[in-house]
């Protein structure tokens, strides 16, 4: 039985209860089902579709200078904006993937055409990142559309992270980083009640997931590269984040338990998670790794939980080769990581076993 059938099902119990009063427009619900289906089965496609558009982007851009576009703020500012509009009217009006292509291309040499233009006119850093964060905005209250949604959801989070900077004040990063996590998990957990409050928010909530989810992992690439000297002064209190990485872990541990009817095995379960997450207090991208998988298992989330891995396996290994040990001390350190997984793992399997035979 596949999904669709599933819901039908479950809707056809619901409407022959006499003691509920429930209609539905199935046929409705499954066009919605069905485009959302689409939306996560072409993220591949639609991935590439964005490293197109870029490519298309930097051609363009090319092709304007040698236009000598560049000359004139008042032309730079005018396409900026005329491109920005024209990519949220398409999106608006047509929803194939040629267009949004061809729409990423044109948003995104708006966003850099606007950006040069008010520099040109002597605009400091914060003007031109406020404005971007606006166009963004403007773009999510506009246009649901996925792939603009998402880019607009990337640039606000990027935006204020450059606000952070260029006021040199790197130690807010760490709270940002807070922040934003709270924000994913609440994003995560309430779905039901964000895409029941409006309409548009329930077209907006899956690439702005993807969107909060991205910008988690970003983050925490900047903190790297931060760390390694490669941007500015290294970043200090990094263990911020994990004053709330953790206490989000362990809720979302508490509601597999809950869901898996686990609850005879949680003062376990609970422990081992606590000493897994002991030594990544002072390092807490592996933390954050960890979060990422165990909320998309949560909500089944398969394409956040392949992300989630691949950060995982980069933070652990990352953190394997920063330590100032010699490599056999190294080595039983990463061993126990592991076995502590494996013990984790197999804990987990062999409690569920049970319930999944009833």
């Amino acid at each position: 039985m596949n999904k669709v059938e599933s819901i039908k099902k479950h809707l056809n119990s619901l409407e022959l209860d006499p003691d509920q009063s429930f209609e539905v427009d199935f046929e409705k619900l499954s066009a919605e089902y069905k485009q959302k289906e689409d939306n996560e089965s072409s993220l591949a496609i639609k991935i590439l579709s964005i490293f197109g558009g870029l490519f298309s982007t930097f051609l363009f851009l090319g092709f304007l200078a040698i236009t000598g576009i560049y000359n004139s703020e008042e032309a730079l500012l005018f396409s900026g904006v005329l491109f920005i509009a024209v990519a949220i009217g398409l999106n608006i009006s047509f929803d194939k993937l040629l267009i949004d292509t061809f729409s990423i291309a044109i948003y995104i040499a708006g966003f850099v055409l606007l950006g040069i233009g008010i520099m040109e006119l002597g605009a400091n850093e914060n003007t031109v990142v406020s404005i971007f964060i606006s166009m963004a905005l403007l773009t999510l209250a506009v246009t649901q559309n996925y792939m603009l949604s998402f880019i607009a959801t990337l640039t606000i989070s990027t935006s204020i992270l450059a606000l952070i900077l260029f006021n040199n004040h790197n130690q807010l990063v760490t709270f940002y980083i807070a922040i934003n996590i709270l924000i994913l998990v609440f994003w995560f957990l309430k779905e039901a009640k964000i895409v029941t409050a409006h309409y548009k928010l329930s077209k907006l909530y899956l690439p702005i997931r993807i969107g909060l989810f991205c910008s988690v992992i970003l983050n925490f690439a900047f903190t790297i590269v931060s760390r390694k000297g490669w941007y500015g002064a290294p970043i200090d209190s990094m263990w911020l984040p994990s004053l709330v990485i953790i206490p989000s872990i362990l809720l979302v541990v508490h509601k597999v338990i809950a869901i898996r009817q686990l609850e005879k095995q949680q003062v376990k379960i609970f422990a081992l998670t606590c000493l897994l997450l002991v030594p990544t207090v002072f390092t807490p991208s592996i933390a954050a790794a960890m979060l990422l998988v165990l909320i998309s298992f949560l909500v089944h989330y398969r394409t956040g939980w392949v992300m989630g891995i691949v950060c995982l396996v980069y933070a652990v290994s990352q953190y394997y080769y920063d330590l100032h040990f010699t490599l056999l001390v190294k080595s039983f350190i990463l061993m126990a990581s592991g076995l502590l997984f494996l013990v984790l793992y197999y804990f987990i399997k062999k409690s569920t076993e049970g319930h999944e035979k009833i």
